[in-house]
């Protein structure tokens, strides 16, 4: 905020050095290091998840490095899995899930999707959410692109993607 930005980078330099104590910490430096060591950020969630194996953050933020950063799209779904397991029926997480599945081309994705709208029917974000996984897994049907377009057009007009 003062603009002395050779002092913020040292600073952060500094704080990536330090080896956190708890689940917090390692999932904080985590999430610091995500884009820069993807790697390293997910052995940091690795010591966060030894500490809390029930962390929801650390599982959150290693699904988005296995699928954002490293392209890993079936590991990324199965730390969400693993959300699931912890918090049955989230429904954003289980949509997140279907898209996943979708990337890597498997066909549960749209049972995932599904699922996903029965344990949120009101949520824009879901919505979205499933038909990008649709979208995703449409290929030539006709049917599944429809769907897609009908989530979508639920999606914006709950208010989805305003901002």
């Amino acid at each position: 905020l003062q603009g002395d930005l050779p002092g913020a980078a040292r600073d952060r330099a500094e704080a990536l050095k330090a080896t956190p104590d708890d689940e917090e910490g390692w999932v904080a430096r985590g999430v610091a290091r995500a884009q820069e060591d993807p790697r390293g950020a997910l052995d940091d969630f690795a010591r966060a998840l030894a500490l809390d194996p029930r962390s929801i953050p650390a599982l959150q933020n290693r699904a988005h490095v296995l699928a954002e950063r490293l392209g890993r799209p079936r590991e990324a779904a199965a730390a969400l899995a693993r959300i699931l397991e912890v918090r049955p029926g989230h429904a954003l997480t289980r949509a997140s899930r279907a898209v996943l599945l979708a990337r890597a081309g498997m066909a549960e994705a749209l049972a995932e999707a599904e699922a996903a709208l029965a344990d949120g029917p009101s949520s824009p974000e879901v919505a979205y959410h499933a038909a990008c996984a649709y979208a995703l897994m449409a290929g030539d049907s006709p049917d599944a692109r429809q769907r897609s377009l009908n989530l979508l057009a639920r999606a914006l007009a709950g208010g989805y993607g305003h901002a």
